[in-house]
């Protein structure tokens, strides 16, 4: 991913430059999102076995940036997410209430966790039959764990990757480039083992909705 990161910056430094883009022969742009983000897993637990299922949903405006360069009917470009988004729309949290001795006296321990995505990039294709395209794209994803969990278990950090396939709309004006597109991404199937050896698979996919404008 670092190095991924290190080409992006080096990319982004020479499109931004006017001059740099009319001799490449690049379009440089920006795209606002409405993104659906949609979650399944479990958690299994090493000890006893026991498999707790759960699934969220987030829909949540992004915005990327993106360069491109087209051949004749065919466009290849990349597109790169500087901020994260929540999997979740609201940090879920459980308290349960364990005996501590025979007088039932208790105390409580709060479970509460989340994820993000974060640091999105994908590398993407357009087929044209002006004014439609087909998209198709593969994108690499890191997945950041927020857990604050009573048994004191923590999960660490992945990146996942995915393919996206997507249909659209390209105009060319004098004053730019605007495209519209909807696009589903699957994410590869996520597993991740906690401290405590227990267990969470999970599966993302997304659903967005894109309006872009480059020059």
């Amino acid at each position: 991913m670092k190095k991924i990161i290190a080409i992006i910056s080096t990319v982004t430094f020479l499109v931004f430059n006017s001059a740099s883009a009319e001799i490449l022969g690049l379009n440089v742009g920006v795209t606002g999102s409405i993104l659906d983000i949609e979650a399944d897993g479990t958690e299994t637990t090493k000890t006893s076995g026991q498999v707790n299922s759960g699934s969220a949903n987030h829909t949540v405006g992004i915005a990327s940036v993106f360069v491109e360069k087209k051949f004749s009917n065919f466009v290849l470009g990349l597109d790169f997410i500087p901020g994260s988004a929540d999997i979740d729309s609201s940090t879920r949290s459980t308290t349960k209430a364990d005996y501590t001795d025979d007088s039932n006296t208790t105390a409580s321990k709060t479970n509460s966790a989340n994820a993000e995505i974060d640091n999105h990039m994908m590398i993407y294709d357009e087929y044209h039959f002006d004014p439609a395209y087909i998209k198709l794209g593969y994108a690499e994803v890191d997945i950041n764990t927020n857990e604050s969990l009573g048994t004191g278990e923590t999960y660490g950090n992945t990146s996942v990757h995915g393919t996206s396939v997507g249909i659209g709309f390209r105009n060319e004006t004098d004053y730019g480039i605007v495209k519209f597109e909807v696009a589903y991404t699957d994410y590869e199937d996520i597993s991740i083992t906690g401290t405590n050896s227990n267990k969470v698979d999970a599966d993302i996919d997304t659903t967005a909705i894109r309006l872009s404008f480059a020059f």
